[in-house]
């Protein structure tokens, strides 16, 4: 049963009033909150920002946290004064246990700084000690809030010079065409994602302890510069509600307090892992026992995540098959998960002293499968069906390869003129995907930039230096396909086919961003060929780009509409 905080406009009366879900709407709680506060109330605002509440599918995805402010006919909303906010913090606290707010995801919003605490057994005790010891205010603390009870730990600095005092928004390091996005005042919510993930990285390079007016300042600073895109907005499009500050300061809050929580999983995770991965038996207590039932050495055996990683360290072993690796490998899955969720672009190293085993195809492609919910294989059947052949037909019928046969047999040419369909699309760089090399030279000999997954092709070159790109691919030399990660040879297979299968899944598995010469290419092979259309996260970092792609794909939908028209015809 949904619960709702409502209070009268001088914030003095208050009431917790309870739905039930069959009269879960405006009317009614306004009915039921006039009766406890005693008054007419005609409408309903958010205590923050006065922004109106005036929808019943509101209600349904409010905070518990969140309060409202039950208007009269002759009323309007007024921001609260500073000690007002200092005692809904209080109220707050008080009725969640003690809890301060700007820990937790349904954090209350105050206009004034409230310090992000260490853990909750600290806060709690925090918040015992003010309770017990907290004196009465006196009037100089009323009118200017300079101080807390002297005795008790403030959760209110005003006097502290916040490190953010001198902060602007870093506009310049935001990529151009999400500055183009919003200067023509875009709402998208990628758009819009972006430039957040952004700001608070580059707030977190000056402290981790993001403090709520830091984070009210830069959404004033975004709204000034970008009021289009920022600004909370009537249904009319242009009378501002409230502040207009809310939706941007809540989207920026929710965010830093993400990565500070993901932060402290990472720590308790490398914490944990060590003492998993180096688990051993204890020698002397098997001597002690070696005389015991066979009860007692079941007793003493490792748990069932200490054998799938004492499986996996072992994944070279001969003796282990490949379906005990894969078993062992979804008995771990949640640790892999955790290790590589921490960040995107986890050195190499560091995976190879965590988790070798996903160095090798097959499990690879596994932790793929358990991560996405799609085999890799599904890229190779989509290709070598209609949808392959449509490509094929869209290239010929723009001049940029050969024609092909319905149903023709798959060929190494055949992969590589649809890689060459897709990069002549999008005008893309493909060197910055597949690195052609001589038959004769070796990986260690290879100077590389670039230290995104990526495809050496041994072979790849043929003696005519001034060929193009795709007359190099036409060699029948080409016989082995690296993949590499920061200069690091993962895989090799022969097949093309499967390099590109390596290719996709390591992007995936190692949580590594396209890059963006090859984002577009990248991206097209996932969405239409795996099958993997990402609702709100991306491989992309320029996630505009990815608006290619989907043009790409109503090309090719209307192109096998117009031709099998044609073909009835």
């Amino acid at each position: 049963m949904p619960l709702f905080d409502v209070w009268d406009a001088t914030r003095q009366k208050k009431s917790l009033n309870a739905l039930n879900d069959s009269c879960l709407n405006i009317k009614s709680l306004i009915t039921k909150a006039s009766e406890k506060l005693k008054i007419k109330g005609t409408n309903l605002v958010l205590e923050l920002t006065g922004s109106p509440v005036d929808e019943d599918e509101f209600l349904q995805e409010l905070k518990r946290t969140e309060i409202l402010i039950l208007l009269q006919d002759n009323e309007t909303w007024s921001k609260p004064s500073a000690l007002q906010e200092i005692e809904a913090i209080d109220s707050h606290n008080s009725e969640n246990g003690g809890q301060n707010s700007v820990q937790n995801d349904t954090t209350h919003c105050t206009s004034m700084e409230i310090d992000n605490p260490v853990s909750d057994n600290q806060q709690n005790k925090e918040n015992s000690a003010e309770s017990q010891n907290s004196t009465p205010v006196n009037q100089r603390d009323k009118e200017n809030c300079n101080e807390s009870s002297s005795s008790s730990p403030s959760i209110v600095s005003p006097r502290s010079v916040s490190l953010f005092a001198n902060f602007v928004v870093p506009w310049q390091k935001i990529d151009s065409e999400t500055l183009a996005a919003l200067t023509k005042g875009s709402r998208d919510e990628n758009v819009i994602r972006t430039t957040v993930h952004l700001i608070i990285s580059e707030m977190r390079h000056i402290s981790l302890n993001i403090k709520t007016t830091d984070l009210k300042k830069v959404a004033r600073q975004m709204i000034r510069k970008y009021p289009d895109s920022f600004e909370d907005r009537l249904s009319d499009g242009k009378t501002r509600s409230g502040e207009g500050i809310y939706t941007i300061y809540t989207k920026l809050r929710i965010h830093a307090q993400e990565r500070n929580r993901r932060d402290n999983r990472q720590k308790k995770l490398e914490d944990v892992l060590p003492a998993l991965r180096n688990h051993q038996l204890d020698e002397s207590s098997h001597d002690e026992n070696s005389n015991s039932t066979s009860t007692d050495v079941v007793e003493n055996q490792p748990t069932e995540l200490e054998n799938c990683l004492q499986l996996l360290r072992s994944y070279k072993d001969v003796n282990i098959t490949q379906d005990q690796l894969i078993t062992a490998l979804k008995g771990t899955f949640s640790l892999q998960k955790k290790f590589f969720t921490k960040k995107r672009g986890i050195s190499i190293e560091s995976i190879k002293e965590a988790w070798p085993c996903l160095f090798t195809k097959a499990l690879l492609f596994e932790h793929f499968f358990l991560l996405t919910g799609k085999k890799v294989s599904v890229m190779k059947d989509k290709l070598n069906s209609v949808d392959g052949q449509i490509l094929l037909d869209y290239g010929y019928y723009k001049r940029w390869i050969g024609e092909y046969e319905e149903g023709s047999a798959e060929s190494e040419k055949r992969i590589w003129d649809m890689i060459r369909v897709i990069y002549k699309q999008f005008n893309d760089d493909p060197a910055k995907i597949f690195n052609l090399q001589l038959k004769d030279i070796s990986l260690d000999a290879l100077d590389i930039d670039f230290m995104h997954p990526h495809i050496v092709v041994i072979g790849g070159k043929s003696h005519d230096e001034d060929s193009s790109f795709w007359d190099h691919t036409k060699n029948d030399n080409l016989k082995e396909y690296y993949l590499l990660i920061d200069k690091f040879a993962i895989e090799c297979t022969s097949d093309i086919m499967e390099a590109l299968q390596l290719l996709l899944g390591s992007y995936y598995v190692f949580n590594r961003s396209y890059p963006i010469e090859a984002t577009c290419f990248l991206e097209f092979l996932q969405q239409q060929y795996l099958e993997i259309v990402p609702v709100s996260d991306s491989r992309s970092r320029r996630v505009t780009l990815t608006n290619k792609v989907h043009t790409m794909k109503n090309k090719l939908k209307n192109f096998f509409e117009k031709k099998r028209k044609e073909d009835k015809k």
